[in-house]
């Protein structure tokens, strides 16, 4: 399939591919590598973005391995609430579903920002659709984007059920229309003029949420809305060079040619677009480094002198200079005045 040029997704979905690859005892993607650790049980980065061509190459990858019919909805039986980051510990901090709903609208960008989305309310309806802007990415793409969705609510309000009336497509009717109906519990229409979800307003408001908590709300709020502003700014170019030095801080060679061939640039190619855009390459690893290790600092059971080693350090006192010219402080005393 041609890479698409636009839009992203959040990294945290790629523990479910990952889950699901693991499950089925099939090869991790190799473009899913730059995202984790070795052993695919840490994200690297929890805010990181996979580029719509990424996303894309990913699943069908995952096709070529396991030619099923409907992957799509086979893949989301294995994402888990949290997968799809902080929009769903916002959203379900409200009292009931309803009043969750305008969380998924506002900031759903946060979670797959690649199509525009309707929302249309009609008598007693809601109607979620979404506009492709980036041409057809394809079935296997969008069923596993509106599989993600709904299964999401499900896990969220369960034992309740999800209020869910149809489900329509824009792409042509397969064969198998019953897997999809199986899966979705309602009707499920194809060669529509868009794709979407639609919703029983009145079955919304009547489903409470475990767990509301206006305090927690405000605070994930305001790093959501923080987190919104700052996809505004994303850049593919940017994201690419930032996860391709993350690669090279795992090779353990992170000099500029170790990058450029990550992004698949030459050298002079690399250096011409960092001076376009007047970004410094060594304050990109010096920012990528300090990212990493806070993320690596939070978890008690990696020593300094492991962090040292995963960013490339060969001497754990180098890593210790950086991380104070960075933050001001030492990586210890920094990890205790950020202790969970």
């Amino acid at each position: 399939m041609e890479s698409k040029n636009k839009g992203s997704v959040c990294a945290s979905l790629l523990m479910m591919v990952v889950d699901f690859c693991k499950t089925n005892n099939l090869d991790i993607p190799e473009e899913c590598t730059r995202y984790f650790n070795q052993d695919f049980t840490i994200l690297n980065d929890i805010y990181a973005r996979v580029s719509l061509a990424t996303w894309c190459n990913i699943l069908y990858e995952i096709h070529r391995q396991y030619p099923v019919a409907a992957l799509g909805l086979k893949i989301a039986e294995h994402v888990q609430p949290s997968y799809a980051g902080i929009l769903t510990y916002l959203a379900f901090s409200n009292p009931n579903l309803f009043d969750a709903l305008p969380d998924f609208i506002n900031y759903s960008r946060l979670v797959y920002d690649y199509q525009y989305l309707n929302f249309d309310i009609k008598n007693d309806e809601i109607e979620f659709s979404w506009s492709d802007y980036n041409e057809l990415s394809g079935l296997l793409v969008d069923e596993l984007f509106i599989a993600v969705f709904v299964k999401i609510l499900k896990l969220a309000i369960y034992p309740h059920e999800l209020p869910v009336r149809r489900i329509h497509f824009i792409y042509k009717k397969p064969k198998n229309i019953g897997i999809y109906e199986e899966f979705f519990q309602c009707p499920v229409y194809f060669d529509m003029p868009l794709s979407g979800v639609v919703f029983s307003i009145s079955g919304f408001k009547n489903i409470t949420l475990s767990s509301p908590d206006e305090i927690l709300y405000e605070i994930l709020k305001q790093q959501v809305d923080w987190l919104v502003e700052e996809l505004k700014n994303y850049n593919d170019f940017e994201q690419r060079v930032y996860l391709s030095i993350v690669s090279a801080i795992k090779d353990k060679d992170v000099s500029m040619e170790a990058v450029a061939k990550n992004m698949e640039v030459t050298v002079t190619k690399l250096r011409q677009i960092l001076i376009q855009k007047e970004l410094d390459f060594s304050d990109l690893l010096a920012d990528t480094r300090y990212k990493l290790a806070q993320q690596y600092l939070k978890k008690p059971k990696l020593s300094i002198n492991a962090i040292s080693e995963m960013l490339g350090y060969s001497e754990q006192s180098s890593f210790q200079r950086a991380f104070k010219v960075w933050s001001g402080t030492t990586p210890l005393k920094w990890r205790k005045m950020n202790r969970a």
